[in-house]
């Protein structure tokens, strides 16, 4: 049930259409929306709607369809939630996103959800949404037709049915086209099911000579069927001793796969426990190689050593020619001494001789006698040391000492160089050691390779063993093998016992189906030849309750027709008078009493009453036409709820309508006590309201 009043307080718009985070509150008596075109006044509009009865149109036209004109364009979900005042506050939020849509309706006073499950918009204001938008939402009016049938047939179905688009005489003429599709002249669907009813009977007197035959091949079926199903059982049996085999054959594989996986540890462990990875055929050649360079570098430093001593050697003779040649010299200087020492000893011998000194001369001429020994001595000396040089005389010793100089530092020279030349082979020798020694080599090269052998057969091992076992690998799934071997038993019998009992079964099995096809074969061509007489007992049961609801149907259509033409005959006679009169008080207040009142005649065609009497409002002035239209809907509006009071909006409305029926107009919207939604894209609302001096919430987009 409508509420006896309503006032929208305020819509929040999150998004809607192109407007998105706007919020806006009205104010109970005349609101005005002032703004350019393509500044979302309309949406403003549409965005009330959707928040009273959400996307109600499916037409595939935009601009008939909320949901294709309004879905915001950033792609976000459409959500509104509008405040509503007057008998009750509530709170209405809907949020539509894609085809999901959510909605709650709150009572503001108990904050507990109201009218769950049911249209918002049906239960506040009491009308469906085409209604409310014929009824409430005005905007500018389509241009009239030259005739007045059009106007009075937009009038006839708002009076019948609150919406311009139904119409009473539609809904009759609809009834009429259902009751001759049921009956009618040319035939319907009554006297078909009468026909087929017939049919069906004809038929179930023939289906049940047939029954006997039916039954008897019945039982022969079922028979066979028993018999197959023995078949069927040592089949089933036979395959499970063929999957039983088929499960110990994998097994088998999977005992092969066994040994051939423990063949590849067992290799993979005695090479790893031989060890010696380094091993290769290029390794003992590099270490033979390399003792082979060992010794070859040993051998040259050995002989470069030798070379070296020798050359010493003939460096300390050289020392022995200069030791000979000082020891010559030393000789000579004590020989020379020695003599005259000598002679100075025998002079004073003499003297001491002649002076009588007898004793004195004596002992210097022993004196002199040693000293002459020592002379002869050193003399001897010089000739046994130059022959002890290899030198014939002391001038040639001489001569070579005079040579020593030179021939030392050719000596010297070559043996730096023979120095140098050890050093680089001892390097080169250390080197070749330490590679040896980096090597870690353990034995001698021949050991080495008949290590290498002995690697090579457990490598070969190691190898053979992989292959086998990637070869079975390859061939078998051994996951499948483990899943298949599970639950496995030796069989009893040999596979070709197995086969055997397995064909035999199968062919048994299929020469019995082979006989039971004929048989079943006949059973469906008596079942769909009308040998159930069941089915075509329930079917004709079936035939016989839609002809008595399509009977039943035809009634009810003609009473409602007869019904539909009374109610339409009433309306007439009684609602038009009443509207007659509200708009009419509406459209003289609104011409400043130029048109005194506006009627209905029997066809609801709508005239006028001026200064020139009654005239058919076809006469008046397109803005005039408007003003009578836009008087004769607020008096369904008053017809509808009565003393009740709910929002009215224009959307643009009066656009046809000059400075004065402006204001007369707008004075009788003010007066009416229903809060009032005007939208404008100029200021000539706004200014006609200042200049009356009629109090207004002004709104901005």
């Amino acid at each position: 049930m409508a509420l006896k009043k309503v006032v929208f307080e305020k819509i929040d718009i999150a998004a809607f259409g192109g407007v998105s985070g706007k919020s806006i509150a009205f104010g109970e008596g005349v609101n005005l929306i002032n703004a350019d075109n393509e500044c979302g006044k309309s949406t403003v509009l549409g965005a009330i709607m959707f928040a009273l009865y959400g996307f109600y149109s499916q037409s595939r036209s935009i601009s008939d369809n909320p949901k294709k004109k309004y879905m915001p364009w950033s792609g976000a979900a459409a959500s509104v939630v509008l405040t509503i005042g007057g008998d009750k506050r509530l709170r209405i939020e809907r949020t539509v996103s894609g085809n999901k849509e959510t909605a709650l309706c709150t009572e503001l006073t108990t904050g507990l959800p109201i009218y769950a499950g049911k249209v918002f918009g049906e239960e506040i204001l009491g009308i469906g949404a085409d209604t409310a938008e014929k009824a409430l939402f005005f905007s500018t009016m389509e241009p009239h037709q030259s005739k007045d049938e059009p106007l009075a047939a937009s009038l006839q179905n708002l009076l019948f049915s609150a919406d311009e688009q139904i119409s009473g005489e539609k809904a009759v003429k609809t009834i009429t086209v259902h009751k001759n599709a049921l009956k009618g002249r040319t035939g319907g669907l009554i006297p078909r099911l009468e026909v087929e009813e017939m049919r069906l009977s004809e038929r179930l007197d023939k289906e049940k000579t047939t029954a006997e035959e039916y039954q008897r091949l019945e039982a022969e079926v079922e028979q066979t069927k028993k018999l197959i199903a023995v078949k069927e059982a040592e089949t089933e049996k036979a395959e499970a001793e063929r999957e039983n085999l088929r499960r110990y054959q994998a097994a088998l594989l999977l005992e092969e796969h066994r040994a051939l996986t423990e063949e590849r540890d067992r290799t993979e462990a005695a090479l790893t426990d031989f060890g010696k990875e380094h091993l290769t055929v290029e390794y003992v050649n590099e270490y033979r190689a390399l003792t082979e360079k060992e010794k070859s570098a040993a051998a040259e430093c050995h002989a470069i050593g030798l070379e070296l001593a020798d050359a010493m050697k003939e460096d300390e003779s050289d020392d022995g020619i200069e030791y000979a040649l000082g020891r010559c010299k030393k000789n000579k200087r004590l020989a020379f001494l020695s003599g005259a020492l000598c002679v100075l000893f025998v002079i004073a011998a003499a003297v001491c001789f002649v002076l009588k000194t007898t004793v004195l001369a004596v002992a210097l001429g022993v004196a002199a006698l040693v000293f002459a020994v020592i002379g002869v001595a050193m003399a001897t000396g010089i000739s046994n040391t130059v022959k002890a040089a290899g030198y014939g005389s002391m001038a040639s010793l001489a001569e070579a000492a005079e040579e020593m100089p030179r021939i030392r530092a050719e000596k010297e020279a070559g043996i730096q160089a023979l120095q140098r030349e050890l050093k680089s082979a001892e390097q080169k020798h250390a080197e070749i050691t330490e590679r040896i020694e980096e090597m870690g080599a353990e034995g001698d090269a021949d050991g080495m390779f008949t290590d290498l052998l002995k690697k090579g057969k457990l490598t070969s091992e190691r190898d053979n063993a992989l292959t086998a076992l990637k070869g079975f690998e390859g061939k078998h799934d051994v996951e499948a093998l483990k899943s298949m071997a599970q639950s496995a038993v030796k069989p009893e019998k040999s596979a070709e016992q197995i086969e055997t009992e397995y064909r035999f079964a199968t062919q048994g099995a299929r020469m019995l189906r082979e006989k039971l096809s004929p048989a079943l074969a006949r059973l469906e061509a008596l079942r769909m030849n009308g040998s159930s007489a069941s089915v075509t007992e329930e079917e004709l049961c079936l035939k016989r309750r839609e002809l008595k609801e399509a009977r039943f149907t035809y009634e009810a259509l003609t009473l409602a027709s007869e019904c539909l033409t009374e109610a339409g005959v009433e309306m007439k006679a009684s609602v038009s008078p009443r509207i007659s009169e509200r708009a009419g008080e509406y459209f003289s207040a609104a011409t400043d009493g130029r048109y005194k009142g506006m009627e209905l005649d029997t066809r609801l065609y709508m005239s006028v009453d001026g200064e020139n009497g009654v005239r058919s409002a076809e006469h008046l002035s397109a803005g005039a036409r408007d003003m009578a239209y836009l008087c004769m809907r607020l008096g369904l509006v008053d017809l509808i709820y009565g003393d009740g009071k709910v929002p009215l909006v224009l959307d643009d409305a009066f656009c046809r309508q000059d400075g004065t029926r402006l204001k007369a107009l707008i004075a009788v919207l003010a007066k009416s006590g229903h809060q009032i939604i005007i939208t404008s894209c100029t200021d000539r609302e706004k200014r006609t309201l200042d200049g009356m001096g009629i109090e207004y919430t002004g709104i901005e987009l």
